[in-house]
């Protein structure tokens, strides 16, 4: 039989090695949870920077668009600009003047229904 002494300690040998133990499981599990809280960080982060990219890259197309539809809109300007002078280029001058003795006629007789 073992003495009081060798019993108490034995006793605190294995609460000394208890206590280590949950020590060391403490540590772990806080070790887990800066890790896991790193890795959302990192995520987070790397998210924010796609999401940045992702509006740049946005910004750009829309203002790209509206460049292209605004010289898109100046090419058609222009070229009906081009086909409407090449059409009065030739139409003789004649039917201008025929065009503004209408108007005139037309106006007179808005003119007199008042």
């Amino acid at each position: 039989m073992k003495s009081s002494m060798e019993r108490v300690s034995q006793y605190m040998q294995e609460s000394s090695n208890i206590y280590a133990k949950a020590w060391d499981m403490y540590m772990s599990g806080l070790n887990v949870m800066y890790e896991n809280q790193e890795q959302m960080n990192n995520l987070v982060l790397s998210t924010m920077d796609r999401m940045q990219t992702i509006n740049s890259e946005s910004t750009k197309m829309a203002e790209n668009m509206i460049k292209q539809a605004k010289e898109g809109q100046m090419q058609l300007k222009n070229s009906m600009a081009d086909t409407m002078q090449t059409v009065f280029d030739g139409v003789p001058a004649p039917a201008v003047d025929y065009f503004k003795e209408l108007n005139a006629k037309l106006a007179d007789i808005m003119q007199m229904n008042k």
